[in-house]
């Protein structure tokens, strides 16, 4: 399998694995090791689309993904600009 779609896996089965209520007994047992990587950020889209659901109807299933996981995003990218300005990325040859 490609990387892409390893990693579409894995946030798929954190969203999956949150809505059956697996997810955070697991978590509880694991630590923080399990909510930092693609699974805890599938397992965050879930809670934050059950969320606005419940608050605005079907139209959470639209913007409850993007509220919940806005801060996780934005810092990626803020770091990813950072890291990319302090270390001069260069192409591969």
């Amino acid at each position: 399998m490609m990387p892409g779609r390893i990693m579409v896996t894995l946030v798929v089965a954190g969203a999956v694995l949150g809505w059956l209520g697996i997810y955070e007994p697991f978590a509880k047992w694991a630590g923080s090791g399990a909510t930092v990587p693609l699974l805890g950020f599938g397992n965050s889209l879930w809670k934050g689309v059950a969320k606005a659901v419940g608050e605005d109807g079907l139209l959470g299933i639209f913007k409850g993904g993007f509220t919940a996981s806005a801060v996780g995003i934005s810092g990626a990218l803020i770091f990813g600009y950072l890291g990319a300005l302090v270390f001069k990325p260069k192409m591969k040859d």
